[in-house]
């Protein structure tokens, strides 16, 4: 499935906050974007779902490696995510 901007756009937001691969809040990412927080959980239940990232019920969320492989031709000024190598999410 290719990415929607939206879906890019939350995609970066997680990888800037995650500085590195430490794990990310959604009311960061709300505040990050200034979004509501419930636009967040409804984008977050789709990445979850396409596999890009990895969040328990209540819990921080990780981006994973099938994130960074979805660079695509909308996308061009994600390079940069092939130097970061993130932790396995367990």
């Amino acid at each position: 499935m290719a990415l929607t901007p939206s879906a890019t756009r939350y995609l970066l937001a997680i990888y800037q906050l995650s500085d590195g691969g430490h794990a990310v809040r959604s009311v960061d990412v709300a505040q990050e974007l200034s979004v509501a927080r419930a636009s967040v959980v409804k984008m977050l239940h789709r990445l979850v779902a396409d596999g890009l990232i990895q969040k328990e019920y209540y819990g921080n969320i990780q981006l994973t490696p099938a994130a960074f492989g979805k660079q695509t031709e909308s996308t061009p000024y994600l390079p940069s995510w092939n130097t970061f190598s993130p932790t396995p999410c367990r």
